[in-house]
């Protein structure tokens, strides 16, 4: 199969001969979240992560994925259209007593199939999110010595997850952590909590925020914009707490219209809950998933944005909202405080009852155009910017490819 690829450019035949051994690595790409069929938003920070280093590294995606009831038992799907081959392997889920220790080996069965696909010759590899996703890596570590770098994005090691692992889960995770030449974390409060249950420290790279464009539609109504995106999963994101803080500040004001896009596991759950508040007509709208760059025009038609979740390792959403220009409310969930203060927002303690919540939202209904847009802007496309973050992932894989066996 002929592969294309961006090419290269140098600003000299000096800077080309100086870097030569470090650029243009293979690089297998073992994501434990990346977007599928049946979530196109799943990890949709590391495709954009690659696509911002493509120039730099040819990059070989391998990812695996259960379906129910799918039609055979492996299906594999390949895409090129963003500069680099991502392999897609889905495999069915099996059902009954034995399916965890089934669906384990199904998984590393599909790994193996989207590995066929790829070079043999890889310099590194990068684990995003272990330990599943680190089986091919540990395997080429292990027979050819070959490097592999991790970037942890799980909340688990914030909300308590990792603790409540079995113990073979927290031993072998510990084991492939130990393993890695260079590890990464998306937030400085993931840092520490990583840094807590697995004794390794990590380097700091947030995730790489863009910016949409107006989608030049045209609202006729007076209506105040809200709006929130993520993974309908209520334990995390805590949507339930959003509409009833949101039901409670619409009977003092009536002008604002609530968008939420997402789909996910407790999505009956809470359009069950919104029909039971009985909202009025045209106040609130649930979207569903929609394509990466349709929410970034979402972001950009919003008046402001909330994130009342209760556990973000970085809060790209939060981020993406205020390079748009557009004032957050958000809790102090993890990574959002690192970023969101009083001059680009409302921060508020995560708590059982609204009541915070619905006094933010009337509060940033009265003050949201006060905000100057290059206020909001400029801050995140210094931090989080292409270049930025860009700096911080050559450093990174650097760091990683220096003393591979094909450097020299």
């Amino acid at each position: 199969m002929k592969q294309a690829y961006l090419k290269r450019t140098y600003n000299n035949p000096l800077e080309k001969k100086e870097i030569k051994n470090i650029k243009g690595k293979k690089i297998l790409v073992l994501p434990r979240w990346y977007p599928n069929q049946l979530d196109i938003q799943l990890g949709i920070f590391i495709q954009r992560q690659l696509v911002l280093m493509r120039e730099q590294h040819d990059f070989y995606v391998v990812y695996a994925q259960a379906i129910e009831d799918l039609p055979s038992k492996f299906q594999h799907k390949s895409n090129e259209t963003l500069g680099f081959p991502e392999h897609v392997v889905y495999f069915r889920s099996a059902k009954g007593p034995f399916r965890k220790i089934t669906n384990f080996y199904r998984y590393k069965k599909a790994q193996e199939m989207g590995l066929k696909f790829c070079p043999k010759n890889i310099d590194a590899c990068h684990i995003h999110v272990p330990y599943r996703s680190a089986l091919p890596a540990l395997k080429l570590n292990r027979k050819k010595g070959i490097p592999f770098a991790i970037t942890e994005h799980w909340s688990g090691h914030i909300n308590g997850a990792f603790s409540r692992k079995n113990s073979f889960d927290k031993w072998l995770y510990k084991r492939i952590v130990q393993k890695a030449s260079v590890i990464s974390t998306v937030s400085q409060k993931l840092k520490d909590a990583f840094q807590y249950n697995t004794g390794k420290t990590s380097v700091v790279i947030p995730n790489y925020i863009e910016q949409g464009q107006k989608n030049g539609v045209i609202h006729n109504d007076a209506k105040i914009k809200l709006l929130s995106i993520g993974d309908i999963h209520d334990a995390t994101k805590n949507f339930s707490g959003l509409l009833k803080a949101y039901r409670a500040a619409l009977t003092e004001m009536n002008n604002m219209h609530l968008t939420i896009v997402g789909d996910g596991p407790d999505r009956d759950e809470i359009h069950h809950l919104a029909k039971l508040l009985n909202f009025p007509p045209n106040t609130i709208h649930f979207t569903g998933r929609l394509e990466h760059q349709i929410v970034l025009e979402t972001i950009q038609d919003c008046d402001f944005y909330i994130c009342n979740s209760n556990f973000e390792t970085f809060g790209m959403t939060v981020a993406e909202a205020l390079f748009a220009g557009k004032p957050v409310i958000s809790t102090t969930c993890g990574g959002p405080e690192e970023f969101v203060n009083t001059n680009n927002g409302i921060l508020i303690e995560i708590s059982e009852n609204s009541t915070n919540l619905k006094e933010a939202i009337i509060k940033m209904s009265g003050v949201y155009k006060s905000f100057k847009k290059e206020d909001l802007i400029n801050p995140i496309a210094d931090r989080f910017g292409k270049e930025t973050v860009k700096k911080a992932w050559s450093a990174f894989y650097d760091k990683l490819l220096i003393n591979t066996k094909h450097s020299n």
